[in-house]
């Protein structure tokens, strides 16, 4: 056998072991990301309103079902504003979650003056989308402007807490199947 044709041979053999490597590299896919999602939750509210409010929210747990909480005095941290927070977290995509506010009037309260009554009241939704439960992928904050301090006699106090209990607020989101944000609001 001459060199040329052995040369020959070991280059066609080289090359079926080369195209029978990449072939079989090709039966292997590369892992996919799992992405998870939370939403973050937090609601704000002044001491000036807590007088005369207990803010009543309404969740959805990952199952499906709806919770209304009274969010009462032991319930807040911090002072002066006062905040509570939940969180609510998806082991995928393809979900929706929002959380509705009202602000239910105290019975029994007796309405007065305020000066520079401070009636911030705020929802706001905090949502990421994690890959593989650490690197943030995607994320989208709803937070409104607070309400501003203003001075208000017994009168209008009560007209307005009577106003601001018959409509809701609602903060929350959409997450696509590829890890995509489309906000849910309303006030």
């Amino acid at each position: 056998m001459s060199m040329k044709v052995l040369n020959n041979i070991i280059s066609f053999s080289l090359l079926v072991i080369a195209i029978g490597v990449f072939s079989s590299c090709s039966q292997y896919e590369l892992p996919e990301h799992s992405l998870d999602v939370e939403f973050k939750y937090e609601l704000t509210c002044s001491e000036g309103l807590l007088k005369y409010v207990t803010p009543q929210v309404t969740i959805t747990d990952t199952k499906g079902v709806q919770q209304t909480i009274s969010i009462e005095d032991g319930m807040w941290k911090g002072t002066n504003r006062k905040t509570w927070t939940q969180s609510i977290h998806y082991d995928s995509v393809n979900v929706s979650n929002m959380m509705t506010v009202r602000y239910i009037p105290k019975s029994g309260i007796t309405y007065q003056d305020e000066v520079a009554f401070d009636n911030a009241h705020n929802l706001s939704c905090y949502i990421i989308v994690q890959e593989d439960g650490d690197g943030i992928r995607n994320d989208y904050t709803i937070i409104p402007d607070f309400p501003s301090a203003v001075d208000v006699k017994a009168d209008v106090l009560e007209n307005y807490i009577e106003r601001l209990s018959q409509s809701a607020t609602t903060r929350g989101g959409k997450v696509d199947s590829k890890g995509e944000v489309t906000k849910i609001e309303n006030d």
